[in-house]
């Protein structure tokens, strides 16, 4: 399942077309998914450093405090952790974990990402 996702992320980080995906690589694909996860891992990792516990995370995250975090609170987060990524990859990122369809990110969201409970 992690190696899925991470693979959806990469396509999805990389704004690679189909063409692109079908052209050859200097890197092969096994390669790219490793480094995605190990991306993916980092993330994760930092994203857990910065409070012991899902919900403290979710709650630095939630500025306005309604409980959920919009995407430029998604945004603002990651550059507070110095996650070096695109505005285009924080959404592609932000749509990635959230799951319920409202475009916010919800506790229980995070938490399945970051832990796969």
């Amino acid at each position: 399942f992690f190696s899925l996702i991470s693979h959806l992320c990469f396509t999805k980080m990389s704004g690679l077309t189909g063409r692109e995906k079908m052209a050859p690589k200097t890197e092969s694909r096994k390669h790219q998914r490793q480094r995605t996860e190990q991306e993916m891992q980092q993330l994760k990792d930092k994203i857990k450093a910065s409070a012991p516990e899902v919900l403290d995370v979710f709650n630095q995250m939630d500025k306005a405090g309604n409980g959920v975090v919009t995407r430029h609170e998604f945004r603002v987060a990651l550059n507070d952790l110095d996650i070096k990524m695109s505005k285009k990859e924080k959404d592609n990122l932000l749509s990635m974990i959230e799951t319920h369809g409202d475009d916010v990110l919800h506790a229980d969201e995070l938490d399945q990402f970051l832990n796969g409970a």
